[in-house]
This record gives structure tokens, sequence and C-alpha cells, in this order.
């Protein structure tokens, strides 16, 4: 399996609100990705906390290099990487392979979040979308 992961760090011109929005847009646009590209199980865009140089970060998980190739080129996602270039100073991506199925709850076919916000195991449990529990 391969691990995608982008970290972000917006432009020091935009206001608070700005930064919110703009984080905001980037997690609608990027998550709407997932279910629309053959191979790609899981993508997130979540918030940094104040103890990090970033500001939002997006994490995915994919079968191979392939489904990346597909993921770079697919209209959603341009649109979104243009979108992002026009927010962003700066941005840090790292790339890595597992063992696939490598976390016991992915043997069946379901993917866990490696952690909640505080006090959603419940929301969770309830079968709550996965991205309303983050952010």
């Amino acid at each position: 399996m391969l691990h995608h992961v982008l970290f972000f760090r917006l432009r020091h011109d935009l206001s608070a609100g700005e930064r919110q929005a703009a984080i905001l847009r980037i997690k609608t646009s990027l998550e709407a990705l997932e279910g629309k590209i053959d191979g790609l199980y899981r993508i997130f865009v979540g918030k940094c906390t104040e103890h990090v140089p970033w500001d939002c970060v997006l994490y995915s998980e994919m079968r191979d290099a392939g489904v990346l190739a597909t993921y770079r080129v697919h209209p959603l996602h341009l649109s979104a990487a243009e979108y992002l270039r026009s927010v962003t100073a700066e941005s840090g991506a790292c790339d890595y392979l597992s063992r696939k199925n490598s976390r016991p709850h992915q043997r069946a076919g379901v993917l866990l979040p490696r952690r909640l916000a505080p006090g959603r195991w419940r929301e969770y449990k309830n079968q709550q979308p996965l991205s309303e529990l983050w952010l």
C-alpha cells in the first residue's frame, strides 16, 4: 500500500477567516476524490495543531504508485491543486510504502482512523461518516 502525505503552509497575507475558509475548501475538494478513483482507499485533510510549522495536512492510502499517477491527473485533483497553488506559500510531501493489509482491521474491510477526536468513539461506532469525526 502507498501512503501519500502532503503538508501545506498557507500564505501569510491571508486573514484568520480566509485561512479557515481555505482549509475547509481544500478539505472538501480533495476529500471529494474518495470513491472516484479505483484503488484510492482513503483520503483525509486536516488542520494541523499550533505546534507544527504547517497549516494543514493531506493523508491518503492507495493501492500502489499507479493509483497515485491516476490521482495526479484526475480533473477533481487538478482543480483542487490549482486552488492550492493560489493559497499556499509552501508545501512538503512524503510517499511511503507499507505491507498490504498491515493493520488487522483492514483485512475485514474496515478502515479505522488511527486516532479519533476526543469523545468521538461513540459516533464512530454508530456509523457516522469518518470526515465528520475529524477537523
